[in-house]
């Protein structure tokens, strides 16, 4: 099926919310998986997203599907589409299929459906992408979010929602996604470091929140990546003192966080 069809379907779909579907769910899928990476804004962002959120937060398919499923986002094709070459339209693919995964793993966290086999490969996956993504792109113009920071802070936020996920792995994944913030490349403007701080409360809210775990992660925020070049010292300043300020707006009021608050206005004081 080409893109024109499936904007025409699932536009019809839109049209009613995607409420009342009654469609080959199989056929609906596999097309909007295939195009998930598409350059136009409108069908990738408005229709194809909303069409998989849809099915994934109203559990609308059955649980081994959602696991089939879950396997081809985390795979080659998709969330590691590309990821070592240089194909700019590329990052597209990758993006949204971690936006469908973090849709995916939120339904997972309240029913638990997926195999340990997969919530493991789901894992891995995610931090062998952001040790390799260099895309740091946010909005691009004429086709839209690219956004990949922010995307998969989405999903390490989910997996860190995920109570069954233990919490020396969350805080790798969190350092993963630090490491992949903390680039020399750019200075991030869309609202990346907000949603790194979302993730990171998800974590916080825990009832098994190890504090010291976040400190240390707090503190590995320095000048250690500073290679004495410029500009890119000071974009990894700007991007270090932006994200502990919005952790920072994060967790003021939140209980047992005293001493990340102290650790985090000691951070920002060494930049």
């Amino acid at each position: 099926m080409n893109q024109e069809v499936l904007f025409k379907q699932l536009d019809q779909l839109a049209e009613n919310d995607f409420e009342n579907m009654n469609i080959d769910f199989d056929q609906y899928i596999d097309n909007s998986l295939k195009h998930i990476g598409s350059t136009d804004p409108e069908l990738r962002d408005e229709l194809i997203f909303p069409f998989l959120a849809t099915i994934a937060y109203e559990s609308l398919i059955e649980d081994a599907k959602f696991n089939r499923i879950s396997k081809t986002l985390i795979g080659d094709t998709h969330l590691l589409y590309k990821v070592d070459e240089s194909d700019e339209d590329a990052v597209f693919t990758r993006t949204f299929s971690a936006l469908a995964l973090s849709a995916i793993l939120h339904n997972h966290n309240e029913r638990a459906f997926l195999t340990n086999l997969v919530e493991k490969e789901i894992v891995e996956s995610i931090k062998q992408y952001m040790t390799s993504e260099s895309d740091y792109r946010g909005f691009v113009k004429d086709k839209g979010w690219a956004h990949s920071v922010a995307h998969i802070a989405d999903v390490v936020g989910t997996v860190a929602a995920n109570k069954n996920v233990p919490s020396e792995e969350v805080v790798t994944l969190l350092r993963s996604l630090k490491d992949m913030y903390l680039n020399n490349a750019e200075v991030f403007t869309h609202n990346e470091d907000e949603r790194i701080s979302t993730a990171i409360t998800k974590y916080v809210e825990r009832p098994d929140f190890d504090q010291s775990l976040m400190i240390d992660w707090v503190q590995s925020i320095d000048k250690s990546k500073f290679k004495d070049e410029y500009p890119g010292d000071l974009y990894i300043r700007i991007n270090s003192k932006q994200l502990l300020r919005s952790l920072y707006f994060k967790v003021k009021d939140l209980d047992s966080c005293d001493e990340l608050i102290l650790a985090i206005t000691k951070q920002l004081k060494l930049f």
